[in-house]
């Protein structure tokens, strides 16, 4: 039986330890890139209490000043597809020259508590083991789109760590995945050969927003529908708009198991960043950042709002009214006090 890797219980949940001040965190990330100063403070990030988040947002903001530039990797793909174990291999290959990374993951959460459903990160304790790699799981807390609101954030932070590839793995439910491209440089898509992805994705255009295409489990009586699946794709790309900037869309067979299809991963990745003007990319994609953040703070205050205020409770708990009715009632109530207060 493999024996549990001992820091699996901070990695899967980390509390909120004893708060200190600023400069404590931003030492500890910035001057003595310690990782585990590093979890805390992306703890305080993802924290619901409003003194946490505002510590927080100083922390980011020395971070942010530092300026570091990693390189930054989605991976997406749907449940099984085999993100997992494809980002242990590639986060190998990518410190074998004495670099650091960050692996940070999104797992779907419970609608009742918010918690983790799969807690799957289990899986990666090689990369948990390993002092050059940080692995950060997160609950996506029913945000859209794949990832965490505040993945932008630990990025940020990560980088100022002196981390050199972040890798961030999508929850990897369906088709909403499109957001982590808004706050990476590169975005692989994962496709298992015979599964119905190949048809979905050429018709609901997802290579409009992936740069390197993954065929994985290429093997055994795979081989033939994998290559197939990759000509489709191939051909695929020649009729979206894929990436810019001249960077042609790739398209790889890969397998964990079959020594043919062990390609080297990486050396597509550091043609992309060789060829692709990612730093002009994260300028347009601040403005982005902006709208998410907003809207999604919005409606964490409105929620708030929603719980604690004893007339809009009322109107929620009347179940005999249709519920568009119901809404449309509670936004007048909202609006009447908005105007009340300027």
């Amino acid at each position: 039986m493999k024996s549990i890797n001992p820091r699996l219980n901070k990695i899967i949940n980390p509390q909120i330890h004893e708060v200190k001040d600023v400069s404590y965190y931003t030492r500890g990330i910035i001057e003595d890139q310690d990782f585990l100063i590093l979890s805390q403070a992306i703890t305080l990030l993802e924290s619901e209490s409003e003194a946490h988040k505002e510590l927080a947002v100083e922390i980011l903001l020395a971070c942010e000043a530092v300026g570091n530039q990693a390189r930054r990797i989605g991976v997406t793909g749907s449940p099984g597809v085999g993100k997992s174990t494809f980002i242990e291999s590639i986060t190998k290959q990518l410190i074998s020259d004495d670099h650091k990374a960050a692996v940070l993951t999104i797992d779907p959460s419970s609608i009742d508590n918010r918690g983790s459903i799969l807690g799957d990160k289990t899986r990666m304790d090689l990369l948990s083991q390993d002092n050059r790699i940080f692995v950060r799981p997160s609950p996506s807390r029913s945000f859209l789109g794949g990832t965490h609101a505040l993945t932008y954030e630990a990025m940020i932070m990560c980088e100022a760590c002196g981390i050199d590839y972040i890798i961030v793995e999508t929850v990897g439910v369906g088709q909403s995945e499109y957001a982590v491209s808004d706050i990476v440089d590169c975005s692989l898509l994962l496709l298992l050969p015979g599964s119905g992805d190949e048809l979905q994705g050429i018709k609901k255009g997802i290579t409009q927003i992936a740069d390197i295409i993954v065929i994985n489990k290429t093997d055994g009586d795979r081989i033939a529908l994998a290559q197939q699946v990759a000509q489709d794709y191939k051909a695929a790309t020649h009729i979206t708009s894929g990436s810019a900037q001249g960077w042609t869309i790739q398209v790889c067979l890969h397998s964990s198991v079959d020594p043919e299809f062990e390609i080297e991963i990486t050396d597509l990745i550091e043609q992309y960043f060789a060829q692709y003007d990612y730093i002009s990319k994260r300028s347009a994609q601040r403005q982005k950042i902006l709208d998410t953040r907003l809207r999604y703070r919005l409606s964490e205050a409105l929620s708030r709002h929603i719980d604690a205020n004893v007339a809009i409770s009322k109107i929620l708990k009347s179940n005999n009214r249709h519920p568009l009715k119901t809404v449309n009632q509670l936004l007048k109530e909202i609006s009447i006090e908005l105007k009340s207060v300027t």
